[in-house]
Order: C-alpha cells, then structure tokens, then sequence
C-alpha cells in the first residue's frame, strides 16, 4: 500500500515536472512522459490510494466523542501499517457540541411520535421539555414574512420540500433553513423550531447545523 501511494505522488510531480518542461522548451523528454503516463494509468486501474483516502475519511468521528478517540487511533494504526513514517497524533482543545436525547410526539387526540434528530448546535430544552402549540409554514418565506411577536410561545414548523436532483441543489436550497430557520423563528417569538424534510416516501430525520 506504502509503495502504491508514494507511486502516485511521484506520477503527480512527474507531471508537473513535464507541465514545467513543457512551458519552457515545448518538448517533454520521451521517458518522462512515459513514465508519467504509466504511473497515472496505474492509478485509475487500482482503487488502491482511493480506498485508502476513503477509509480515513468516511467513518462517523464527532468531535470530542469516544468515537473520534477511537477514529485517531485507528488512523495513526492505519497510516503505519501502509508504511508511513513519523505518524503521531497531537492533542488540542476545541468546544464540542454534544447530542443528547432526543424525542418528539404530536399531542392531542390522536397522538403520534415523531422520527427526529436534533440540529447541531441546538440549545438543550429542559427536563420537562417543551409542549407547545405548533404554528405551520409550508415554505421558509412564509416563516420569514411572520411579523415580530407573531410566534410568541409557539413551535415554528417549515415543511418546505427539499427536492432531490442530481447536481445536489435541492440539498443546498434547503441549507438556509436549517442554518437560520431556528433564529428566525426565535426573532418572531417562537420556543421552538421543526424542518420537517420531504424526501419521498422514508420517514429518515435528516441532521444539519444552524448559526446563530
């Protein structure tokens, strides 16, 4: 694994070397293009150096949790099994937002629980929770255009779509929801705030962080 990454590295700088070479005389030399060339096809034949970043990269490792203590272990393990030398890990500080529990149920007369997940950064309510009545916006510009006080002891629900496309748009359009909603709705009164996601036909809560 060592020798197929550093492979790779050197076929980067090979070709910048040719890029170079190339700017100033208009003619790479035969054998480093070559050279160049065969070292960038092994990289698009084996997944190798693809895995290897991927595995690093895709595990959950909130920071601060036992979970990211493992993944820091698990990575400085990782790098020197694949050959690596002066892999060591440095301790540093940072504010961490920890997830608590969480639940949600419609009260009333046909009561019905909630599949919810909390918005990073969220403040925690206390243990009595909040019981509130709800005031429903079906896009985030209605939520927007309530008047100051027009929420007050309210819960603020946008059930605005997020519409699922291939360039990902549908999920940045929705972003600002998720990072403002929750201080819009406090602005106009509310004590608390919901963005129920529709994304066909799964009841999956989808996570996210709101600024302040």
């Amino acid at each position: 694994m060592g020798n197929i990454l550093r492979n790779l590295v050197v076929a980067v700088v090979l070709a910048a070397s040719a890029g170079a070479t190339i700017r100033a005389t208009d003619a790479p030399s035969e054998p480093l293009v070559a050279n160049a060339s065969s070292l960038g096809q092994k990289a698009l034949n084996d997944p190798a150096a693809f895995d290897f970043v991927e595995s690093l990269t895709t595990e959950q490792r909130l920071a601060g949790t036992d979970a990211h203590r493992r993944a820091v272990a698990w990575a400085e393990a990782r790098l020197k099994a694949a050959g690596f030398e002066n892999v060591y890990s440095e301790p540093f500080t940072l504010r961490a937002w920890i997830r608590g529990a969480e639940s949600a149920e419609i009260v009333g007369s046909v009561p019905q629980h909630l599949a919810i997940t909390t918005l990073g950064g969220s403040v925690a309510t206390d243990a009595n929770g909040i019981e509130a009545e709800i005031a429903l916006f079906r896009t985030y510009d209605e939520l927007l255009a309530a008047a100051p006080g027009s929420l007050n002891g309210k819960i603020a629900v946008v059930t605005q779509r997020m519409v699922r496309v291939h360039d990902g748009s549908g999920y940045g359009a929705a972003n600002a929801i998720r990072r403002s909603g929750p201080s819009e709705a406090a602005k106009r009164g509310a004590v608390a705030f919901a963005f129920a996601v529709h994304q066909g036909q799964k009841a999956l809560p989808k996570g996210g962080l709101f600024s302040t």
